[in-house]
C-alpha cells in the first residue's frame, strides 16, 4: 500500500508540473479522501518540489505572491497551512477554521496558490 501511495504522489506531482508550465495556468486542485491525506499529500508535493528544485514553479522568488503567502502564513493558527503556504501550496478541509478555509479560497481565486 505504501508503494502505491508513493506512485500516486509522484504521478500527481508530475501532472501538476505539466499544468504549471506557464504563469497563465489556473491553479491545480488535488482531491483526496481524508483530512490527514490532504495534509500528507500537500507535504509530499512540497517535498518533491524541493527535491526536484522546482519550487520556483509554484511561487516565483521575490514575487508579490511570495510576500503575500509568507505574510498570510505568519498569521495562520493551523500549523500545516503555516508550513505549506510559503511554498504556494494550500490545504482545505472541514477540520480547518472557516477563516482559514476562506483564506485558501481567496488565495486560489487570486491565483496565488
Amino acid at each position: 500500500a505504501i508503494q502505491r501511495i508513493k506512485i500516486m504522489n509522484q504521478i500527481t506531482y508530475d501532472k501538476i508540473m505539466e499544468q504549471i508550465i506557464d504563469e497563465s495556468r489556473p491553479a491545480s486542485i488535488v482531491f483526496v479522501h481524508t483530512r490527514k491525506d490532504t495534509v500528507n499529500t500537500a507535504k509530499v508535493l512540497r517535498d518533491l518540489a524541493i527535491e526536484n528544485d522546482t519550487q520556483s514553479r509554484f511561487v516565483r522568488p521575490g514575487s508579490a505572491t511570495q510576500e503575500i503567502l509568507k505574510s498570510e502564513a505568519a498569521k495562520c493558527k493551523n500549523e500545516d497551512l503555516k508550513e505549506l503556504l510559503p511554498y504556494g501550496i494550500g490545504v482545505h478541509h472541514a477540520g480547518m477554521s472557516r477563516e482559514e478555509r476562506e483564506l485558501v479560497e481567496d488565495l486560489m481565486d487570486d491565483n496565488r496558490l
